[in-house]
């Protein structure tokens, strides 16, 4: 029994490899690597090296405040040096080998994005895959920063789309890298297009002039901002045409159009709390209040002047009666009528008069109340922006 356990541990042994003759084995060959072209190791093995760059995107940013996007991701890089070739049957059937990436040609330093901030990127990687024949894959980690420009005229339900350009940087008279996407797409998002505030919508990419690029199109998730803003838009429309239903002959009405020139104040402090700052372009929203509070405050002048008018006791100008007589016999009476009360006067003539004043400032009023609701209705259709499409 002992004799057969014996062999069977002799057996075990025997079929594992010898951990430290492979780590002997790797430490000839990175000796080989090293020694191959050490004084070449800043220059790229042919004239034009074919470069294939893949992005695997980790997170991004986009501060729309500054206008700084930034990215996160791994860069696949993978070209052929034919200086680097060995025979796995000399090196213990060892056909890839991870070297330093400063003990090869690397091209990830002439690598640059082209519209960055910095004149360097941040960019990590401390090895490379070397396979037997000539392939090199190198996957460096790199965060990438740019200046983006934001348009906010659909904010808060906003797009922008920035661009990403990277080119050779160096000699170009010297054997180079030419970089390239290869087949398919340039950038894998693997579900990191979902950010905290932006969403990725839309990705393209393109070739010219030896300049790789793409194009990020994200939009803000602004559902709660967009109600936030929305909401008090409607009120104070609403607020504003109700104003003008009310009796002209008391101190409601008045009051409640100063109401309504608070809130836009208010709402204009909420839009400037919430909106980007460095900004210049002006979000629509914004146009929608400015042509509501001059609304209001023409309403506020027009209801104090009819205000006034009403407690008149003279007689109406020829005009006034003219146009009083001329409404009464057109069509347009079934539209805008009298719908305030007279109220009791005990000369016949005095009476004349106020219903005169009344029929005229009815006829202001309800021609102001309805064109107000049509430029209300044109600025909401013009001015609010809407959420997008979820299908």
């Amino acid at each position: 029994m002992l004799l057969i356990t014996c062999l069977s541990l002799l057996l075990v042994v025997g079929a594992c490899p010898d951990p430290e003759r492979k780590l002997s084995w790797e430490a000839k060959l990175d000796e080989y690597i090293k020694g191959i072209c050490p004084d070449t190791r800043k220059m790229a093995p042919e004239l034009r090296t074919n470069v294939t760059v893949k992005f695997f995107l980790k997170s991004f940013s986009f501060d729309a405040g500054e206008e700084i996007f930034s990215i996160y991701s791994w860069i696949f890089l993978k070209w052929n040096d034919r200086r680097i070739k060995w025979d796995p049957k000399d090196y213990g059937d060892i056909d890839k080998l991870q070297v330093s990436s400063s003990n090869i040609w690397n091209p990830m330093d002439n690598f640059q994005n082209s519209k960055s901030t910095y004149e360097f990127d941040y960019l990590w990687t401390k090895t490379c895959d070397v396979y037997f024949n000539g392939n090199i894959i190198c996957v460096p980690r790199t965060v990438y920063e740019i200046i983006c420009i934001s348009r906010l005229s659909d904010w808060p339900y906003d797009t922008q789309t920035c661009r990403f350009e990277f080119k050779y940087r160096g000699n170009n008279q010297l054997p180079r890298a030419l970089f390239m996407f290869g087949d398919g797409r340039g950038m894998r998002l693997l579900g990191a297009e979902y950010g905290g505030t932006w969403n990725i919508m839309d990705y393209k990419q393109g070739d010219q002039n030896e300049v790789l690029f793409f194009e990020l199109t994200v939009e803000r998730q602004a559902m709660g901002l967009g109600a936030m803003l929305t909401a008090p838009a409607i009120t104070l429309m609403l607020l504003n045409i109700s104003s003008m239903l009310i009796d002209i002959r008391g101190p409601s009405r008045l009051l409640l159009c100063c109401l309504s020139l608070l809130s836009h104040f208010i709402f204009l402090q909420l839009i400037n709390y919430s909106m980007p700052q460095l900004n210049r372009e002006m979000p629509k929203i914004l146009i929608y209040v400015r042509s509501s509070l001059v609304i209001t405050s023409f309403m506020l002048m027009l209801s104090f002047i009819l205000n006034t008018v009403s407690k008149s006791s003279k007689s109406p100008p020829a005009w006034i009666s003219g146009i009083n007589t001329w409404v009464q016999s057109t069509p347009i009476t079934y539209v805008i009528q009298s719908s305030l009360p007279a109220e009791t006067v005990g000369e016949s003539l005095t009476k004349i008069h106020y219903n005169e004043w009344m029929d005229f400032i009815n006829l202001v009023n309800n021609s102001v109340t309805i064109i107000v609701a049509i430029l209300y209705l044109t600025f909401y259709i013009l001015y609010i922006p809407s959420p997008p499409s979820l299908i």
